[in-house]
């Protein structure tokens, strides 16, 4: 008994937290909106609150993110950011950044690199399929809420033809 008021208590709390701020930071974001519809559609607009943006111009509020990813960030970049990756990390933000050497040398950032190669993987692999797994993982195994069933990224052709 104790341990299912324990779970219904777990839950509840979750469910109290809200949203879980998610920030994307990369070049190569024209797949989120589509992914992010992906994401909603399958597992429901509730769980994520996402931005996304470059590292030209990152969203509003980006840096109260709970969840901060960030794909091929430039070093100059990672120097210009590192005032608000500081506070964001230090506010206890869960930060996976790709490239990881900048990442620590300007924020001091130490990083899981399991799960940093596992997210880059998703976006190595690409398309709004794999960018909604991702969204998935960075939910369940990086934020650690509990969640969708995290499924592995999706092998994308190759090698295509084109035939105008």
């Amino acid at each position: 008994m104790k341990k299912l008021l324990l779970l219904i208590a777990a839950v509840c709390v979750a469910q109290a937290a809200g949203p879980l701020r998610i920030t994307v930071l990369t070049r190569l974001n024209q797949a989120v909106p589509e992914a992010y519809q992906l994401f909603t559609e399958r597992w429901g607009a509730e769980l994520i609150e996402l931005r996304y943006g470059d590292f030209e111009a990152p969203p509003p509020d980006w840096d109260r993110s709970e969840v901060i990813f960030t794909y091929l960030m430039p070093r100059e970049a990672a120097e210009r950011l590192a005032p608000q990756f500081q506070a964001a990390i230090a506010r206890g933000a869960k930060v996976l950044a790709h490239w990881p050497e900048p990442a620590q040398r300007f924020w001091g950032l130490k990083q899981d690199e399991s799960l940093l190669a596992a997210a880059v993987e998703y976006w190595v692999q690409g398309g709004s399929e794999n960018i909604a797994r991702c969204l998935a993982f960075l939910f369940v195994k990086v934020a650690g809420r509990a969640g969708p069933a995290v499924e592995p990224p999706e092998p994308e052709a190759a090698l295509g033809l084109y035939h105008p």
